[in-house]
């Protein structure tokens, strides 16, 4: 027998420090008989490799049609199944892959028919209170994964409502893989790799894991307003690395777009119950699935305790971020400068009279 462990989500639960954790134990994890797949299975060699088999390469996946999804994922998941040690175990995940039960869910299922393979999928929920602020600031607006200006909170939210209600897709996976599925409270974990390597075979001879907090934290309010202010300037999707390239790049851009409204981006408790009213029936479907896992449930006050922030406040943190910037560049100029001119007066230029 065959075993795969596949951790199928969902996003800002940890799924970073986990396959930062297997990444970097990869060699030491094979050599106790565990191989990782990596996010998108990109550590698999199909011939050929498709394009979507790369760390970065889901929404090119995400993209494509199901029945083309479908038999790429396939291939890619037997050829992976065909090179593991009779007794071996694989390790696949991506916090994307609750999210597309019709195209993950059906290929995994067929594999435990046709391959000798016991297929394990494994959870994190995260509190519909802080899951949607911390995936807001990741989707809405540091990744901006949406066509137009930046949305506030509350107009973010109910355009993504039904990618927000994670717990309806979670039950699909609780139906069909029953005891083999299993669904963890994340916000009553201490540290949630260390939670993760318990369901590796041989868990007590895996690698230590060193403390994973802060691993992809949301951005500062500074940082989150400075990405905001330049993914505003494009109609399109924006990656995180469109800001930082244009930051080093130190280009003036004429701004054309209005100054967006900085204290919607940052809800108070009122807003936040809206958005969480807009929820109510996927936070009930997720406290039952806990339940039926033997975990707690949510709990409804956690995270309470957000502070609705003035315009005047955000504004005044970002005026003083911007020029700590701006003097820290100025800094680094001087420092050339005096560099250059030091070398200019150690190696003078020989120029002869013509």
């Amino acid at each position: 027998m065959k075993f795969l462990i596949v951790h199928i989500g969902i996003g800002k639960a940890g799924s970073t420090a986990i396959q930062n954790y297997l990444r970097t134990q990869r060699k030491a994890l094979a050599e106790i008989a565990i191989q990782y797949w990596g996010i998108n299975l990109e550590n698999i060699e199909t011939i050929p490799n498709y394009q979507w088999q790369r760390p970065d390469g889901i929404g090119h996946f995400q993209r494509l049609p199901v029945a083309q999804a479908r038999e790429e994922l396939g291939i890619a998941l037997r050829t992976g199944v065909d090179v593991i040690p009779e007794g071996g175990c694989a390790v696949w995940s991506n916090e994307s892959i609750y999210e597309r039960p019709e195209v993950y869910m059906h290929e995994l299922l067929a594999l435990t028919q046709e391959k000798s393979i016991e297929i394990s999928c494994i959870a994190y929920a995260r509190g519909h209170r802080s899951y949607i602020g911390s995936a807001y600031k990741q989707w809405g607006v540091k990744h901006k994964t949406y066509h137009g200006r930046i949305k506030g909170f509350g107009d973010w939210v109910i355009s993504r409502r039904d990618f927000l209600s994670y717990g309806k897709k979670l039950c699909a996976w609780d139906d069909d893989f029953k005891d083999k599925f299993r669904l963890i409270n994340y916000d009553f974990l201490d540290d949630v790799v260390k939670s993760f390597v318990t369901f590796l075979p041989s868990a007590k001879t895996v690698p230590p894991v060193t403390s994973n907090r802060g691993v992809n934290a949301s951005p500062s309010s500074a940082e989150l307003m400075l990405y905001a202010l330049h993914n505003n300037q494009y109609d399109e999707p924006i990656s995180p690395w469109g800001m930082q390239a244009f930051l080093r790049r130190h280009q003036q851009i004429e701004n054309q777009h209005p100054v967006i409204h900085f204290s919607s981006m940052f809800p108070g408790d009122d807003e936040i119950n809206k958005a969480i009213q807009l929820l109510d029936e996927d936070l009930q479907c997720v406290d039952e699935l806990l339940l039926k896992h033997g975990q707690p449930i949510m709990e409804a006050g956690a995270g309470k305790g957000n502070v609705a922030h003035s315009e005047q406040q955000l504004t005044s943190l970002l005026l003083s971020t911007l020029l700590s910037m701006v003097r820290n560049q100025d800094n680094r100029i001087k420092e050339l400068e005096n560099t250059l001119e030091s070398l200019s007066r150690a190696n003078p230029l020989n120029v002869s009279d013509p």
